[in-house]
């Protein structure tokens, strides 16, 4: 691993992405701040980085596999793991970015142009950064999605987001329907025909087990480290 090539990668995202990327900016603060200038107390910061987040991981190996770029990008003299880290370093770049435009977008709506079109405006302040402020299970949350997108961009060659979201809806339905499955099965193996004992005795909650209460976190720690691992081995397979 050589961190002056994730150095250059960076150095040459930012120069090629630079119209792209001051656009981007100029729009997220510019609905942040039409957003609070119309309701200062608005929850929308957090949503709406989530939001461009997972779409900009989606995106973030499209433009490579276009057939025009592909041979350039994949013989790159740096390694698979040094494009995968460079990506990450990207898109916690861009997090940072968007979360400082939108909370300054969101103050000069709230404090500067909204007072000003609104002569019923409240005198109290707007505690914009309570009001979307992080929390463990949200930041989770989003490494999660920001983590199964990005094996999308890498994984389906054309509408990454689409299709990574209709694959999760459709493996979320099917194991819903195989738990399904296994409990109906299982209520028929022991308790045969009286469903008066199953309801009774199918009455738990796992997520009140002390353990899941506890360690909760390690389920979308695993989720995480799962699709980073087959992002690094599918970006590998792809430029073999």
């Amino acid at each position: 691993m050589n961190i002056t090539h994730i150095i250059n990668l960076l150095k040459a995202f930012f120069i090629e992405q630079k119209k792209m990327l001051l656009i981007a900016g100029l729009v997220t603060f510019g609905v942040a701040a039409f957003v609070f200038t119309l309701d200062p107390s608005s929850r929308m910061i957090l949503p709406y980085s989530a939001i461009f987040l997972v779409v900009f991981a989606s995106k973030t190996f499209q433009s490579s596999l276009k057939r025009n770029n592909s041979v350039h990008f994949f013989n790159l003299p740096v390694t698979a793991g040094e494009k995968l880290i460079q990506a990450i370093f990207v898109i916690i770049i861009m997090g940072i970015g968007v979360q400082i435009l939108s909370f300054a977008g969101a103050y000069i709506g709230a404090y500067l142009i909204h007072p000003h079109i609104n002569i019923y405006s409240s005198s109290l302040a707007f505690n914009i950064w309570a009001n979307n402020i992080f929390s463990c299970e949200k930041f989770l949350a989003l490494c999660v999605g920001i983590s199964v997108y990005l094996f999308g961009s890498i994984y389906f060659t054309k509408n990454s987001f689409w299709k990574t979201l209709g694959s999760g809806i459709g493996m979320l339905l099917g194991f819903v329907f195989y738990a399904l499955g296994l409990i109906f099965i299982a209520s028929k193996v022991i308790f045969g025909s009286n469903w008066k004992n199953f309801d009774n005795a199918t009455n738990i909650n796992i997520a009140d087990y002390a353990f899941f209460q506890d360690y909760y976190y390690i389920f979308p720690i695993a989720i995480i480290v799962l699709f980073l691992s087959v992002t690094y081995l599918r970006l590998k397979e792809t430029e073999v």
